[in-house]
C-alpha cells in the first residue's frame, strides 16, 4: 500500500523505561499544597502528572492512524491517498492580501496568541539531525517528508523537491501502555507562565541566574518585546513586596511575585484575548468569563483533565498562523514609522538594542492588523526562515502534516463531537462559502477526509469571533479544561491558595496596556491593546 509520503511503515513502539511509572508523592512537602511546581506536577493532588511537562497530550477524540495505533493518517475514506499538504496549500491557502486584514483588531492580537501557545505548548520532536528527504528517507519518524512538484511555483527556484519534516517523538500514555502512539509535550498544559519561569526546576534555575531561558523567546522582536515587558512586571511586583513586606525572603518574594504575574497573565486571557477570539455566544457557553470584580470561582474539580488536547495542539490553536502580518512596524515616538518584512527579524534582535527599541516594537504592534482567519495567509507563513540562498518553510503545509502523524481524525469527526452538522457530500457543508466549498471538493474526494486544520481554519467566522465554529468549540473546551481543572487558577476560592480579595480585585483591573505602560517608556498606548483604531 503506497501514499504520497512513500511505504507505510508500521509504528515502533518506544524501548525506553516509561518514566510515567514513577510514582510522585505530592504529600513529601508541605509547599506542593500552595505553590506551583513548575513542571505542573501536583496540580491535581489525586493525579499528579495531569497538566505535567513532559506527559502525553491528551485527547478529545481517539486517535485515527492508517494503521490503528501509530501509522500516520495518509488513507481517506475509500482507502485511497489523502492529497499532498503542498497542493493543499498551493490550492487553498493563497497569499493574503490588505483586503483580508481584521480592520478592528492590532498585532498585539496575533502576539499575545503566539505567547500563550508558548505557555501552554512545545511538542516534542524525534532526532532533530534527520533527514527525511535524504539519507534518512523511509526511516522510523521520516515517514512523511513532504513532496514538491519540480513547477513548484517557489521551490522550483531553489529545486527543491521535498520539504523534510519529523515525526513528534512517540510516547506511551499515562498508564504506560504502548498500543497507541501518542505524543509530548515539553512544556506544562497550564496558563502558568512556564515561558517566563521554564517547566522544570533547572530551567528556572537558570532563567533566575540569567543563565538561560526559553529558546524561543528570541524568535523575533515582537515576541522578545512582549517576554521582556512581563520579565519588568515580575520585578515590579517584587520591588513593590518587598516595600511592603521587608522580612521576605528571597525566595519568598520570587514565588509571591510569580503568583500575581501569573494571575495577571491569565486574566488578560480569560478577560480580552479569548473574546475576541470565540465572541461572547462562545465564552458564555464554556462559561470562560471571569467572575464580578469581588467574586471568587468555586468550580474547580479534580476530576476535569486539564492537560493540553492533541488536536488543539496539532490543529486548532494553529489559526493563530493565520492572523501573522507580513510585517512588523517599529514606530518611535514621533510618529515616524518603518516597516519589515517578518523573515528579516526571525532570529534577529538588533531592532530592540535600538535607543527606545522595545517602546518602537509595540507601537508598532497596535500600529498593524491582524490578517483574518481565513484560507488565505501571510506570505511568512509560507517563506518562512527564508535567507538569500536558502528556501523558507511552508508552515501550512507542516500544519496539515504535523495533524495526519499525531492521527488526528478528519475534520467532519470533530463536527459530529461538536454536535455541529455534519456532511456526506460537499454541498451540505454549511459553514464554508459557495467558493471555499469548491476549493475543498478540489482537493478532497469526501468531506470526511478534509483534515481538521484545514476545514477549521477555512469556516466562516461566528458572530463577534475570527474562528469557526468547530475551532471554538475545541479551544473553548481546552479552555474550559484549563479554567476547570487548574487547581491554582487566578480567581480560586479554595483556602490553600487563593488570593486575597484585596489582591483579585486588583489583578482584575489588569490590563496588557497598563503591564506596557509601567514597564516602558512609551508614553501613551491604547487602552484595549488587542483592538485597533
Amino acid at each position: 500500500m503506497k501514499a504520497w509520503g512513500g511505504t507505510l511503515i508500521l509504528w515502533e513502539r518506544p524501548s525506553e523505561e516509561c518514566a510515567f511509572e514513577n510514582p510522585i508523592d505530592c504529600d513529601s512537602d508541605p509547599k506542593y499544597k500552595h505553590i506551583r511546581t513548575y513542571d505542573g506536577s501536583c496540580n491535581n493532588l489525586q493525579h499528579p502528572y495531569w497538566g505535567k511537562a513532559r506527559t502525553p497530550l491528551a485527547r478529545f477524540l481517539k486517535s485515527d492512524y492508517d494503521d490503528g495505533t501509530g501509522s500516520p493518517r495518509l488513507l481517506g475514506k475509500d482507502g485511497d491517498a489523502l492529497p499532498n499538504p503542498r497542493d493543499i496549500r498551493l490550492s487553498i491557502h493563497e497569499k493574503s492580501l490588505p483586503i483580508h486584514e481584521l480592520k478592528n483588531h492590532s498585532l498585539f492580537l496575533m502576539q499575545w496568541g503566539q505567547r500563550t501557545s508558548h505557555d501552554m505548548l512545545l511538542k516534542v520532536e524525534s532526532k532533530e539531525d534527520l533527514d527525511c528527504c535524504g539519507e534518512d528517507s523511509g526511516k522510523e519518524n521520516c515517514e512523511i517528508p513532504i513532496p514538491v512538484r519540480s513547477d513548484d511555483p517557489y521551490y522550483s527556484q531553489y529545486k527543491r523537491t521535498c520539504l523534510n519534516f519529523r515525526r513528534s517523538k512517540a510516547s506511551a500514555d499515562l498508564k504506560c501502555t504502548f498500543g497507541t502512539r501518542q505524543q509530548l509535550s515539553n512544556v506544562t498544559s497550564f496558563i502558568d507562565a512556564s515561558d517566563l519561569y521554564g517547566s522544570n526546576d533547572v530551567t528556572n534555575a537558570n532563567l533566575r541566574t540569567k543563565v538561560d531561558g526559553d529558546f524561543r523567546a528570541n524568535q523575533h522582536p515582537a515576541l522578545m518585546s512582549l517576554q521582556t515587558i512581563l520579565l519588568r512586571e515580575h520585578n515590579h511586583i517584587a520591588r513593590k513586596l518587598k516595600f511592603q513586606n521587608p522580612e521576605w525572603n528571597d525566595e519568598k518574594l520570587f514565588q509571591e511575585s510569580r503568583r500575581i504575574v501569573i494571575a495577571e497573565i491569565q486574566h488578560i486571557t480569560f478577560s480580552s484575548f479569548l473574546p475576541n477570539i470565540l465572541g461572547s455566544k462562545i465564552m458564555n457557553l464554556f462559561d470562560l468569563y471571569p467572575r464580578p470584580i469581588e467574586e471568587y470561582f468555586t468550580g474547580y474539580d479534580d476530576r476535569v483533565i486539564p492537560t493540553s488536547r492533541n488536536s488543539f495542539m496539532a490543529a486548532a490553536f494553529r489559526f493563530g498562523h493565520s492572523l501573522v502580518n507580513d510585517h512588523l512596524a517599529f514606530k518611535d515616538c514621533a510618529g515616524n514609522k518603518e516597516r519589515t518584512l517578518f523573515r528579516h527579524l526571525w532570529g534577529n534582535p538588533d531592532k530592540l538594542y535600538e535607543a527606545n527599541g522595545i517602546e518602537k516594537t509595540l507601537r508598532g504592534l497596535q500600529e498593524e492588523h491582524s490578517q483574518s482567519v481565513d484560507r488565505y495567509k501571510s506570505e511568512e507563513m509560507i517563506r518562512f526562515f527564508e535567507s538569500p540562498d536558502q528556501a523558507g518553510t511552508d508552515v501550512i503545509s507542516m500544519n496539515i502534516n504535523r495533524g495526519r502523524d499525531h492521527g488526528i481524525a478528519g475534520y467532519m469527526e470533530w463536527r459530529k463531537m461538536c454536535k455541529l452538522s455534519t456532511a456526506d457530500q460537499f454541498s451540505s457543508l454549511t459553514d464554508h462559502t459557495p467558493e471555499m466549498v469548491k476549493l475543498l471538493q478540489s482537493q478532497y474526494r469526501h468531506p470526511s477526509d478534509i483534515d481538521l486544520f484545514v476545514g477549521g481554519v477555512t469556516e466562516t467566522p461566528l458572530p463577534e469571533a475570527l474562528v469557526g465554529p468547530t475551532f471554538a468549540c475545541i479551544i473553548g473546551l481546552q479552555f474550559k479544561a484549563l479554567k476547570y481543572g487548574d487547581r491554582f487558577y487566578y480567581e480560586s476560592s479554595h483556602p490553600e491558595v487563593r488570593l486575597t480579595i484585596t489582591q483579585l480585585k486588583e489583578i482584575k483591573k489588569t490590563t496588557l496596556a497598563g503591564v506596557v505602560c509601567r514597564n516602558t517608556d512609551i508614553g501613551e498606548i491604547q487602552k484595549d491593546v488587542f483592538s485597533h483604531g
